[in-house]
C-alpha cells in the first residue's frame, strides 16, 4: 500500500511539473544550433572529429543526429 502512494504522489507531481513546463531528466547536450552548424561545416574538407569536437560532441552522436554523414 505504502509503494503505491508514492507511485501515485510521483506521477501527481511529475504531471503538475509538466502542465508548467518542466521536463524531468537529463537535458540534452545536442541543441538545435548544434546540429546547425554540425550539417553546415566551414568547408566540405573538415574532417568530422574536427566538427565534433567544435561543437563538444562525440563523433558516435554526431552521426546519430546527422544520419547523412558519412563515417570517413
Amino acid at each position: 500500500m505504502e509503494r503505491d502512494l508514492t507511485i501515485e504522489r510521483s506521477c501527481a507531481g511529475l504531471e503538475v511539473a509538466r502542465k508548467f513546463g518542466w521536463m524531468p531528466g537529463k537535458k540534452r547536450l545536442m541543441t538545435e544550433s548544434k546540429v546547425a552548424l554540425a550539417r553546415k561545416p566551414p568547408d566540405n574538407d573538415t574532417p568530422r572529429r574536427e566538427v565534433a569536437e567544435h561543437i563538444v560532441a562525440s563523433l558516435l552522436t554526431l552521426y546519430r543526429w546527422i544520419p547523412g554523414a558519412s563515417h570517413s
